[in-house]
């Protein structure tokens, strides 16, 4: 009996384990266009978004932002609440637009080079070279 309640633990821990995709995880990528155009950094600060251990990371240059992700099948992703830090720097950063886009992120595409971060609607809101 014991062996049995072993196997079916077993069996469970194996069967969460495959459902977690974590094809994000320790990647980071330097962004290069936000709503479909170019996004041109404003400093010498390369802009960036990292994904690490559930948890997602981004700076323009200015303000870093962050929050928790989820990946879900067929390349789904969940984001909870965007929190940053609250410098003031100026509309040329674009993370007003950039902390909108990325609130509005429901999928994502990666392949070796690049990911793109689209809507509901898969419209591409950020893209960004892998770094």
């Amino acid at each position: 009996m014991k062996k049995f309640f072993l196997s079916i633990a077993a069996a469970a821990a194996l069967m969460c384990s495959c459902s977690q995709n974590k094809v994000l995880d320790e990647k980071t990528f330097v962004i290069t266009e936000l709503n479909g155009s170019e996004y041109v950094p404003v400093t010498e600060v390369v802009p960036t978004i990292s994904f690490s251990e559930g948890k997602l990371s981004a700076n323009l240059g200015g303000n870093a932002m962050f929050t928790t992700y989820t990946e879900g099948r067929k390349g789904s992703l969940e984001l909870s609440e965007i929190g940053m830090t609250r410098m003031l720097v100026p509309q040329e950063f674009r993370e007003d637009e950039f902390v909108q886009a990325l609130g509005s992120v429901a999928f994502f595409t990666l392949d070796e080079s690049a990911i793109s971060l689209l809507d509901k609607d898969n419209k591409v809101l950020i893209k960004a070279i892998a770094r």
